[in-house]
């Protein structure tokens, strides 16, 4: 697993409690065209493969 500065580690943590706590999360971004919207998921799990991470949701 690669090293990670503070600012990432930190929102892992949040992804990880929050799939051990089955709490759901309200998640913005930017789609591909740059518009800003948000979604709520469920988290199922968080895996680091290959050469990211991946939150199942």
């Amino acid at each position: 697993m690669p090293d990670l500065d503070d600012a990432t580690r930190a929102r892992l943590d949040t992804l990880e409690r929050a799939v051990e706590a089955k709490t759901r999360l309200a998640l913005a971004y930017a789609t591909e065209d740059g518009a800003a919207t948000t979604r709520t998921v469920r988290p199922l799990g968080l895996w680091f493969w290959g050469k990211g991470w991946t939150l199942v949701a």
